[in-house]
């Protein structure tokens, strides 16, 4: 499936749109989505630089406790393609993927397709054959030309824009806001996380007459000691305890819970959402006397969030330093994702991610830190992400403190960090 196509990433919807034609999962002449069994479901469409699978798992979190049948489809995955693609909350079993990639195979014929668009079809026709009655689809990359955007959403959420994916999408935040904003449709309905998006989202929203609903001002929202409080559209009143997701992501799927008519006020459902936690996001485990952290951040907006993460847990618990296990992709802004975490990271280990062509070589991520921080001595170069583990993980503790040490940079990183505490320590 790798191999397919020529290039890793080929943004356009022609080719992609004329294979989903002939699976038969569209209605006649429209771009509106049907089941096996005829039926329409609901689709909801997520776009953002950070914070979509947030969204996601929160929304599979209020429709399972509501007893929805619903499909979800996310990207990247961490360990197992099948995380990719869930129906009712549980990952699509091999023998599922299997079928639909077979049926998948055969109907493109001679057209050639993406790695993503390959998986995007995937999803969209498993959730077609489980006659599933909700789709939440999470965009790839951007959003106008992204392979998702082949469908019609019933609702577009867009939680955040930042800079990241500027090869594909653009160099200023205005340019990659109308990139998301294509996923935005006349006359459906919108919900926009953040009263502070560029204001080419809003300026695309305007133009096709979608109705907006913006976070801080239709609907708005605050953290409150270890929860959340959104006050809805319709003035009505959600409070939720222990959120451990990004909260604009968390406040955009309750607001879209709330217009589905899902009870976002039930009981079960607030208890499921304080329940949810999404692997790789400021994710803790105990390990050998010290505290890991790991964390898909990779773009400067997630960075910072991070860094703010790092800072409220220090802050909260004793540890001896703060020690990051860093692996990024080359073609992203390491310098500028990287500057908000240098002030609370007291040694660094950066490693190459073998076998990974897009991957920064470890030399290089050192080369960057010193450029930002010259008198920065504690910079040590590993070949793998675990052999940087395998170091950090047999360092002494400081009295009774436990190192803190964060791995980020990339999911690939996280996956390879994953695979290391699996063999070693049985996570």
């Amino acid at each position: 499936m790798e191999t397919l196509h020529s290039s890793e990433i080929d943004l356009g919807l022609s080719r992609i749109l004329s294979v989903a034609k002939s699976l038969d999962i569209f209605h006649a002449s429209s771009a509106k989505v049907k089941n096996a069994n005829g039926s329409s479901p609901t689709v909801i469409t997520v776009a953002g630089t950070n914070g979509k699978g947030s969204f996601v798992r929160s929304c599979e979190a209020m429709l399972g406790a509501s007893g929805m049948h619903f499909g979800s489809f996310t990207s990247p995955h961490i360990l197992e393609y099948n995380e990719r693609i869930r129906v009712d909350g549980v990952d699509l079993s091999d023998g599922l993927i299997c079928d639909v990639f077979a049926q998948i195979d055969e109907a493109r014929g001679n057209t050639s397709l993406t790695y993503f668009e390959f998986g995007a079809l995937a999803a969209l026709l498993a959730f077609h054959k489980s006659n599933c009655d909700y789709w939440v689809l999470e965009v790839g990359l951007g959003g106008r030309l992204d392979a998702v955007n082949i469908v019609d959403a019933d609702f577009a959420v867009i939680t955040s824009v930042g800079l990241d994916h500027e090869a594909w999408l653009g160099n200023t935040v205005e340019v990659i806001g109308r990139e998301k904003a294509g996923i935005l449709r006349a006359n459906q309905t919108a919900v926009l996380a953040s009263k502070d998006l560029p204001d080419s989202v809003f300026d695309v929203a305007q133009t096709l007459g979608t109705k907006c609903l913006v976070g801080g001002k239709d609907y708005t929202y605050d953290k409150t000691d270890g929860g959340l409080k959104v006050k809805l559209n319709n003035n009505k009143l959600v409070e939720l305890a222990g959120v451990n997701l990004p909260i604009p992501s968390v406040a955009a799927a309750v607001q879209v819970m709330s217009l589905l008519d899902i009870s976002v006020q039930a009981s079960k459902v607030r208890a499921a959402v304080a329940a949810v936690k999404l692997a790789g996001r400021f994710e803790v485990i105990a390990a050998q006397g010290n505290v890991l952290v790991l964390d898909v951040a990779h773009n400067a907006m997630a960075m910072e969030l991070l860094a703010k993460n790092i800072a409220k847990y220090v802050g909260e618990n004793e540890v001896s330093s703060v020690t990051c296990v860093l692996g990024m992709m080359a073609d992203k802004n390491i310098a500028a994702s990287l500057a908000s975490l240098l002030p609370i990271v007291s040694s660094w280990c950066v490693c190459d991610i073998p076998d990974n062509k897009r991957a920064a070589t470890a030399e290089y991520l050192r080369e960057v830190l010193i450029g930002l921080q010259p008198n920065l001595t504690q910079v040590a170069q590993h070949q793998t992400v675990a052999a940087a583990l395998n170091e950090c993980l047999v360092l002494s503790k400081v009295g009774d403190k436990p190192n803190l040490v964060v791995v980020c940079g990339s999911f690939f990183t996280v996956c390879n960090a994953k695979q290391y505490l699996n063999k070693v320590l049985g996570e």
